[in-house]
């Protein structure tokens, strides 16, 4: 961070946008967006952040080219301009980074990363001493991620086994049910405590599940005879 009279004098030069750390630089600001980072030294060190994490993802990891996708597609169309979206984004990008890391050669399968996530989901939580709003955030955080590994999975499934049609049509019917399932299990926990503050972690324990529950079916499904390959095209 600057000094405060080196921040006026760069803020000055750059017609008003002052010279907060960001990922990019506030002196050439054009979208409504930058500016609005640039303008927000809360927002401005949060984009920083995930700027630096971003930048160090293991380009070997199994989900490196998901996560980058994911991100420039957030940065395109989902992001909101306030604390709470940055803070759940750059906590998204800290998930990956670790699962990204974990998930190479040998250790490529997601049950020999589970230990890890855990440990970050209790550095996530303990940031702000474990409150129900960091809870909720942390939680939406690493439920996002393994959505975008259950995809990941399903489709390189899909890909490796196309060539059987009897049981992809028995895939795709039991899949859209998996999905239903998933939703009606968790609502009837989120609706049991309706009216508690623990309604949140209840959804979302109950999402979390569900979703390593199929990542490892996935996994310990019969594909790791070789035909992992397909990543490498």
């Amino acid at each position: 961070m600057r000094t405060f009279v080196t921040t006026i004098m760069f803020a000055l030069l750059a017609h008003t946008i002052p010279a907060w750390s960001a990922s990019f630089d506030c002196s050439k600001a054009s979208t409504d967006a930058e500016i609005a980072i640039c303008n927000d030294p809360e927002l401005s060190s949060l984009d920083e952040l995930m700027g630096d994490i971003f930048s160090n993802l293991d380009k070997d990891g199994r989900y490196y080219k998901e996560i980058v996708e994911s991100q420039r597609e957030w940065i395109r169309t989902g992001r909101s301009l306030d604390t709470y979206d940055f803070k759940m984004r750059a906590e998204f990008l800290e998930f990956s980074s670790v699962l990204n890391s974990c998930s190479k050669g040998e250790k490529s399968r997601f049950k020999s990363c589970k230990k890890e996530l855990k440990v970050q989901q209790s550095k996530c939580m303990e940031k702000e001493n474990y409150t129900t709003l960091v809870m909720n955030r942390c939680g939406s955080s690493f439920n996002d991620v393994l959505q975008l590994v259950e995809t990941f999975e399903t489709n390189l499934w899909k890909k490796i086994n196309s060539y059987d049609e009897e049981t992809m049509v028995l895939f795709d019917k039991a899949y859209e049910l998996w999905k239903e399932f998933l939703d009606a299990d968790c609502r009837w926990q989120y609706s049991e405590y309706r009216d508690g503050t623990i309604r949140g972690q209840k959804w979302l324990n109950c999402s979390q599940a569900h979703y390593e529950n199929r990542i490892l079916l996935l996994n310990e499904s019969n594909r790791f005879q070789g035909k992992d390959s397909f990543l490498e095209e």
